[in-house]
């Protein structure tokens, strides 16, 4: 119990340094006031739906991911920012296998809570997922993990073309001239 709550509290300080670092400040909102009539104000029984449960855990992922693959972005700064959201979950999740991350459909299972502390990061209906719960990239295609080592990995988008290791493939980290992949 004492470690679960430990958990939460550290992704919710990690995540919250990942949003002060993405965060593009207030964005003006435009409000509407329509006069609605008394009639269109109550609801029958059926027309409630009871709320879902979502963990802070989801609501900060889903936040912190609300940019990903939206106008507002681009194919590298997709993977980019998926890249820094996976490092700082592993830094909180550190029981993790590098087998819960393997190939994609494991990093999405990993991600929506079959993990070791059994927490989703992300909602199930996130906007990351397709219909058969992959990660996609902006154009549909699913998204590929390498993983380098235990606390090493890469993160690819097919690009445009839908077709990996292509040359308008987006990847990060970026390579660095000169060095192997060891380095």
């Amino acid at each position: 119990m004492r470690k679960h709550l430990l958990f939460i509290v550290a992704i919710g300080f990690i995540l919250g340094l990942v949003m002060i670092l993405f965060h593009k400040g207030p964005q003006p909102v435009e409000t509407v006031e329509t006069e609605t009539p008394v009639e269109q104000t109550i609801s029958t029984h059926e027309d409630v739906q009871p709320p879902k449960k979502i963990t802070n855990e989801q609501q900060m992922g889903d936040h912190i991911l609300s940019n990903y693959a939206t106008p507002e972005s681009d194919g590298k700064k997709d993977v980019e920012l998926f890249y820094h959201y996976l490092t700082n979950i592993f830094m909180l999740i550190k029981s993790r296998d590098s087998h819960q991350y393997a190939i994609n459909e494991d990093l999405a299972n990993f991600l929506r809570g079959k993990n070791d502390y059994k927490t989703p990061c992300v909602s199930s209906d996130s906007h990351i997922f397709n219909n058969e719960g992959m990660i996609i990239d902006r154009w549909g295609t699913p998204i590929h993990i390498h993983t380098l080592s235990r606390d090493r990995f890469e993160i690819r988008s097919a690009g445009p073309d839908k077709k990996i290791f292509s040359e308008d493939d987006f990847l990060w980290p970026q390579p660095q001239p000169g060095l192997g992949v060891d380095q």
